[in-house]
């Protein structure tokens, strides 16, 4: 026979059913035959046994059929299975001196040398190698397994193009400082925040947070309460988003400098998810501009006294049962607030709290009203709930 083709190598996509793989070029005994599954998702190859995976018909010096055994196991559509030949690199024909002239064996024997070096070219193919333009005086010998072991080795080149094993530290052989920060994120989610894919900088809650001019949004963990930002500058806009199962809260006015300045005049609670507020520095301060999601201002607890001070307070409860109670302390006019009652207290009807009937309110615990002040130190009533 002749040897007019160069193929030593097919590929097949798996479909849970084929069972019969035709092998297009020329082998002599089925071992020839290397078959290997590639998983398409990761890469992952193994290779396959004969007579346990698949097994072989035809050779002989012509072409043949790999049949794939349990193919809804070995062959589903999520692999590829890989023929390629690889002949026995040894010479069993012995011609006897004075014999009749055995072209017939001759010939095949010529023709597996062939196929031997086809199959060694295949696998040269695949194989590093140096341009054609470089020297060839290039050595290209790797040093010995004794120095390829270290821990950490590396293979690296010499300024001549040389293969050198190397046992520098990876942070000075092969990465920058910036992305070692990169490589030692223990999740997907800390490294989108490390390459800024998602826009916001990561920070957990305290009483003072800090921000440079390029933060436009923060995403902030744990449940400890903001009182302060600094570093903002005037015109800056900054968002806060709370992460997930985050609770910290947020408080009004509560330092010089630095200092939030809510809407509603109060602080916001904790135990709020994935919400959001927008702020913006007059540089010196940040001011609300808008919230968004569930967040809700907190309760603030009223002094035990009888003129409790509510300043910037928009929902209240009872602090303790001195009664009664005359006055509320340091409002604003246009200021509402609703005050939930947890223990008795009496509310005094007066000019100053003018109540509904004129006469004196005993509230309980579980009951509530609601002041607004119209006019200068005057709260109305505007209503009122009795459990």
């Amino acid at each position: 026979m002749t040897i007019a083709t160069t193929t030593n190598r097919a590929t097949f996509i798996g479909t849970g059913a084929q069972t019969a793989l035709s092998i297009p070029y020329k082998f002599y005994a089925k071992s020839d035959l290397i078959v290997t599954k590639r998983t398409t998702a990761t890469g992952a190859e193994t290779t396959l046994t004969l007579d346990s995976h698949y097994s072989v018909t035809g050779g002989n010096g012509a072409t043949g059929t790999v049949t794939v055994i349990a193919g809804s196991t070995n062959f589903p559509s999520s692999v590829t299975w890989t023929v390629t030949r690889a002949s026995p690199r040894t010479q069993a024909l012995n011609l006897a001196q004075n014999d009749a002239f055995p072209a017939e064996s001759l010939e095949s024997q010529l023709d597996k040398v062939v196929l031997q070096v086809q199959d060694l070219k295949e696998q040269v193919d695949r194989s590093l190698k140096y341009p054609p333009s470089d020297v060839s005086t290039l050595n290209s010998i790797l040093e010995n397994s004794v120095d390829r072991g270290v821990t950490s080795a590396i293979l690296g080149w010499t300024s001549d193009g040389e293969p050198i094993i190397t046992t520098a530290s990876l942070s000075t052989a092969l990465t920058t400082a910036y992305t070692l920060t990169l490589l030692d994120d223990v999740s997907a989610v800390t490294a989108r925040g490390t390459l800024l894919l998602d826009g916001l900088t990561t920070k957990s809650s305290s009483a003072s947070i800090s921000v440079v001019q390029t933060d436009t949004a923060i995403r902030v963990s744990g449940s400890n309460r903001i009182d302060n930002i600094t570093g903002g500058t005037a015109g800056q806009h900054l968002t806060i988003f709370w992460g997930a199962f985050s609770t910290f809260g947020i408080g009004h006015a509560k330092t010089s400098d630095g200092e939030i300045h809510l809407s509603a005049g109060q602080d916001l609670s904790g135990n709020i998810d994935n919400d959001i507020l927008s702020l913006m520095s007059d540089g010196t301060d940040w001011i609300e501009v808008s919230r968004a999601g569930v967040i809700a201002p907190g309760i603030t607890t009223l002094a035990n006294d009888a003129t409790p001070t509510v300043a910037g307070v928009s929902l209240a409860k009872t602090g303790g049962t001195t009664t009664p109670i005359t006055d509320f302390d340091n409002g604003v006019v246009g200021q509402t607030f609703t005050l939930l009652f947890a223990h008795a207290v009496t509310i005094s009807d007066s000019a100053i709290i003018p109540l509904a009937g004129s006469a004196d309110f005993v509230g309980a615990a579980g009951d509530s009203m609601t002041f607004t002040m119209f006019n200068d130190q005057v709260w109305e009533e505007v209503s009122r709930k009795v459990n």
